[in-house]
C-alpha cells in the first residue's frame, strides 16, 4: 500500500513539474499594429513638420515660377515680334520652368523616400531592443492588411512598443 501512495504521489510530482515547465516554457509572442507604431513615432512627427515646410516652399517656388511665366506672356503680347519667334521665347521659358518644376518633385519624392528609410531604421532598433527588454520571443507586425486576422488584446504589445520608442527616442 506505500508503494502504491508512493508511486501514485511520485506520479503526480511528476505531472505538477510537467505542467508547470510547459507553462513557463511557452514562448512569448505578440504584435504591434505597425501603422500605428509609424505614425506614433515622434521622429514621424518631426520630419513630416519638416517635408510640410518643404513643400510650402516647394509651392511658393512653383507659384513664382507660374507666375514669371504668365507675366513673360503679357511682355510678349506688348513686343514687336514675329508670333513664331513670341512662341519660341515662351516656349523655351516654359521648358526651363518645367525642369524645375521636376527637380522640385524629384527632391521631394527623394526626401519622402529617405525618411520614411530613416523612420523604418529607427522603428526596427527600437522594437527589436524593446522586444528583448520586455523577454518577447516573437513579435509580429500587423498591417491591417490580412497578414493577423486577430489578436487578443493581451498579445498587443502596439501602446507599450510606441510608449518605449518614443522615450527612447527622445533621450537620444
Amino acid at each position: 500500500m506505500k508503494n502504491k501512495n508512493l508511486i501514485i504521489y511520485a506520479f503526480l510530482i511528476i505531472v505538477i513539474v510537467l505542467c508547470l515547465y510547459t507553462l513557463l516554457s511557452r514562448p512569448n509572442i505578440g504584435y504591434v499594429d505597425n501603422v500605428k507604431l509609424f505614425e506614433e513615432f515622434q521622429l514621424k512627427k518631426e520630419l513630416t513638420r519638416d517635408l510640410e515646410k518643404f513643400e510650402l516652399e516647394k509651392k511658393a517656388k512653383l507659384d513664382s515660377l507660374q507666375l514669371e511665366l504668365r507675366s513673360l506672356s503679357i511682355q510678349l503680347d506688348t513686343m514687336n515680334m514675329s508670333e513664331q519667334q513670341k512662341m519660341a521665347v515662351f516656349n523655351n521659358k516654359r521648358s526651363i520652368i518645367i525642369a524645375q518644376q521636376q527637380a522640385l518633385e524629384s527632391r521631394n519624392q527623394d526626401l519622402i523616400d529617405g525618411y520614411d528609410a530613416q523612420i523604418s531604421d529607427r522603428l526596427s532598433e527600437y522594437i527589436k531592443d524593446f522586444a528583448e527588454e520586455n523577454d518577447i520571443d516573437l513579435l509580429i507586425g500587423t498591417t491591417g492588411n490580412g497578414t493577423i486576422m486577430h489578436g487578443a488584446n493581451k498579445f498587443d504589445y502596439t501602446s507599450a512598443a510606441s510608449k518605449y520608442i518614443n522615450e527612447h527616442y527622445s533621450k537620444q
